[in-house]
C-alpha cells in the first residue's frame, strides 16, 4: 500500500536515512518484504534501522511520541497509514499524511 511505504519513508528520512517511497519500495521488493506483493512484513523495517513493536494502545501513543519514538498510525478504520509527529492535544495526533490534506487525526 502506498501510504504505508510513504509513511515508512518519511520515518526513515526523519532518522537520517535517505529513502523516498520509490527507493524504499524497490528495496522492500528486492528483500521479499511483502506478503502477496501487497502487504508489508513489518519486521522487515528492523533491517532499515527502525524497530517494529506492533500495535500499541492509544493511551501510549503520546508517551511514545514524547520520548522520540517513531509512530506510524493506522487510521480511517484501518484503510490508511500516516506518520505521527506529535500530540495536538489530549485527543488528537498531528501527522504527516501522504495522501490526504489532513494535519491531525483523533486518537479514537
Amino acid at each position: 500500500m502506498g501510504c504505508v511505504v510513504s509513511s515508512v519513508a518519511m520515518a526513515l528520512s526523519g532518522v537520517g536515512k535517505s529513502y523516498d517511497p520509490g527507493t524504499l519500495n524497490a528495496w522492500l521488493k528486492k528483500n521479499d518484504c511483502y506478503v502477496h506483493e501487497f502487504f508489508l512484513i513489518w519486521r522487515a523495517i528492523d533491517k532499515l534501522g527502525l524497530s517494529y513493536h506492533g500495535k500499541i494502545a492509544t493511551n501510549t501513543i503520546a508517551d511514545n511520541l514524547k520520548v522520540g519514538n517513531i509512530v506510524i498510525l493506522n487510521v480511517l478504520n484501518g484503510g490508511h497509514w500516516v506518520l505521527a509527529t506529535s500530540m495536538v492535544d489530549d485527543q488528537n495526533v498531528a501527522v504527516n499524511d501522504p495522501l490526504y490534506n489532513k494535519k491531525s487525526y483523533p486518537l479514537s
